[in-house]
């Protein structure tokens, strides 16, 4: 075969895209998954409300109709089970229609996991072990595979072990695996509710820490301290390259 060389904005391109997004139940997390155009998701929705959400009739309310960036019709898989997760998680990576998978949420899909790791060990410790090595191999699946991925969780505060700072973590069963889950995870963005200059509140999603107590990363210099939350433009930027900054002058709500 040889040696092919390529360039690293190539590598970067032909590279499959992992995040994760948390942030305070409420703040409109589901509702990203609308926001995926111009690619094609996947919901495992693992939450019994997060249906309500993307209903269209939702989406008209929330983003306005016949947004040529707004999905209104999304394919869901609903997993409240860890036999139903499972055989969510391989038709999603195996299937042909879909080049995005997301995760809502990744804080109950730890839970499920607990869940059936607590049916095969009386142990508490051996309970939260087994977890640990199999939502890390559920991790390590997605890392590895030809597929952009979505993770959506909860947030909780820990106090880190490094600083000794209070911060907020995505939230997973057992505070050591959300620690390892963030060093492993790509990118760790966290959404939130800002005050722009004028007074005024928008959402966004930020992936730098700046003066913030929240647990966030992201590698390489594609995204802005503060970002639009749209998935597809999200994405878009990480493949391609570094866009336009997000303003506090001129974003609204």
């Amino acid at each position: 075969m040889g040696i092919q060389l390529k360039s690293t904005a190539q590598t970067s391109a032909e590279t499959f895209k992992k995040l994760c997004i948390h942030g305070q139940s409420g703040i409109g997390k589901t509702l990203l998954a609308a926001t995926s155009a111009p690619f094609k998701p996947l919901i495992i929705l693992t939450e019994k409300t997060g249906d309500e959400s993307l209903t269209p009739e939702n989406i008209i309310e929330v983003f306005g109709a016949d947004q040529s960036d707004i999905l209104y019709e999304m394919d869901i898989i609903q997993a409240f089970e860890p036999d139903e997760f499972s055989e969510a998680v391989q038709y999603a990576i195996e299937s042909t229609d879909h080049d995005l998978i997301i995760f809502d949420s990744m804080s109950k899909v730890s839970r499920l996991i607990l869940k059936h790791a607590k049916t095969e060990h009386a142990h508490g410790m051996k309970a939260y072990g087994q977890h640990n090595d199999k939502a890390m191999e559920l991790i390590e699946e997605l890392l590895d595979g030809d597929k952009h991925v979505v993770m959506l969780s909860h947030t909780e505060r820990q106090v880190d072990d490094d600083s000794g700072e209070t911060i907020y973590y995505p939230a997973f069963e057992g505070a050591k695996f959300s620690q390892k889950f963030v060093y492993d995870m790509p990118h760790v963005l966290f959404m939130e509710d800002v005050l722009d200059d004028d007074g005024n509140t928008f959402k966004a999603l930020r992936a730098k820490k700046g003066d913030s107590n929240k647990r966030v990363k992201t590698r390489g210099n594609a995204l802005d301290e503060l970002n639009r939350p749209h998935l597809g433009e999200l994405l878009q930027k990480l493949i391609h390259g570094k866009g336009e900054a997000i303003s506090k002058k001129k974003t609204k709500k």
